[in-house]
């Protein structure tokens, strides 16, 4: 084999790995996103108990999106294309719920401020502030859209179940503690709701441990005590962090049962190529140092 065919399969194989990096960081992107519009979720399900009437029920649209982002963040966990097609197909809908609801709240409140209402004045800035967060889940939602596009271009590309399971249960930890939290305010704890304080930091931990029998009790526990928790619990902030953590767990307790990945494919002559160096045995014929001496 040639020099130049060696640096070709040598810059073919740098590509592809290149291809599969991006690929798992926008996979990657999409989920964090996921977590960080369920964030701002709460911090509507606060703002809009100020609004007014017209703006809550414009937001409680969005509450549509909580079983469509679960829906994005199971089929990104799902080594398929079919799975990445579906994921598109919820984040259209949220897109589309959220720019409704922001449009119809604001119209709304245009409307109430136009007429010089005493209520509407009261509760605007709640209502500005509920329809600007709004507007950011729609604009993060349409760059979730755009961001799948880009993975459905790219090849298929699994990352290690580990790595899946670590990240779902260190997402599920601040909903366990937010829970724990706004029920020792209330005074309504309940020792169901605990499970998730002692279970996720261990879940971490133990993720690349082969004990898969122990990760799946642990597992299939911490789900079985948010199911518990929700008819238990009646705060209604505690109860949304709950059905996050229950999208979450049932996540990460599939991974535990899924069988091994396959390895992705990679084409034959990227794989068996050698690095690219120049061979050993060279063709070219290093000359002979000229003497010192000068001859006439």
């Amino acid at each position: 084999m040639s020099t130049l065919q060696l640096f070709e399969l040598g810059y073919k194989r740098d590509l592809y790995n290149n291809i599969m990096s991006t690929t798992a960081t926008l996979q990657n992107n999409v989920r964090l996103r996921v977590f960080l519009i369920l964030i701002i979720s709460i911090i509507i399900r606060f703002t809009r108990t100020m609004a007014s009437d017209s703006v809550h029920k414009a937001t409680g649209l969005l509450e549509i999106n909580y079983l469509l982002y679960g829906i994005v963040l199971i089929c990104s966990l799902l080594p398929f294309k079919a799975a990445w097609a579906a994921a598109m197909t919820a984040a259209v809908g949220a897109t589309l719920l959220g720019v409704s609801a922001s449009g119809l709240g604001a119209a709304a409140t245009y409307r109430c401020l136009n007429a010089m209402q005493v209520g509407c004045v009261q509760t605007a800035p709640a209502s500005v502030i509920s329809l600007l967060l709004a507007l950011v889940i729609a604009a993060l939602d349409a760059y979730q859209c755009w961001t799948i596009y880009l993975i459905l271009q790219y090849p298929s590309f699994l990352s290690s179940a580990t790595q899946r399971i670590r990240i779902l249960f260190a997402w599920a930890l601040p909903f366990g503690w937010l829970v724990n939290i706004v029920l020792l305010a209330e005074s309504s704890w309940t020792m169901v709701v605990a499970v998730h304080l002692m279970a996720d930091p261990t879940m971490i931990v133990l993720a690349n441990s082969k004990e898969s029998a122990l990760l799946g009790i642990i597992s299939v526990t911490v789900l079985i005590s948010d199911l518990l928790a929700l008819f238990f619990v009646d705060v209604e902030l505690a109860r949304l962090a709950i059905m996050v953590q229950t999208v979450l767990t049932s996540g990460a307790t599939a991974l535990v049962f899924l069988p091994t990945a396959a390895p992705v494919k990679v084409p034959k002559a990227i794989i068996t190529s050698p690095s690219v160096e120049i061979p050993a045995k060279s063709t070219l014929r290093l000359r002979k140092k000229s003497s010192n001496r000068i001859t006439f």
